[in-house]
């Protein structure tokens, strides 16, 4: 399994498993683990029913992204840029923290 592969297998299923608070990514990945009962909801998205901002049941609004970890494949792709895009609006900073890598994203 390459890394990419790896990676977006890991985000699939880091919301549900607690283990990341929020990621961004297109709906049909994370259909399967909403059916079984994975504690995760729809937050926001960038094309309706297409690419959408996914989180822990505990997180209801883009606001409440404030301090929490985001799950990213990578760094300035375009999922990072319009979830930074989507923070900004509520007023989040998404360049508050010095980032080394991809994940987290903490805001």
């Amino acid at each position: 399994m390459s890394t990419n592969s790896h990676t977006q297998s890991f985000l699939r299923h880091a919301i549900g498993a607690g283990q990341a608070d929020l990621s961004f990514d297109f709906a049909s990945a994370y259909i399967i683990g909403i059916d079984s009962g994975q504690p995760i909801t729809v937050l926001a998205g960038a094309m309706a029913g297409c690419v959408e901002l996914f989180a822990k049941e505990s997180i209801n609004t883009v606001a409440d992204l404030k301090g929490k970890r985001v799950g990213l494949r990578s760094l300035g792709a375009t999922p990072h840029v319009l979830v930074s895009i989507m923070a900004a609006e509520v007023g989040l900073d998404p360049n508050s923290n010095a980032l080394s890598h991809s994940f987290p994203m903490i805001f």
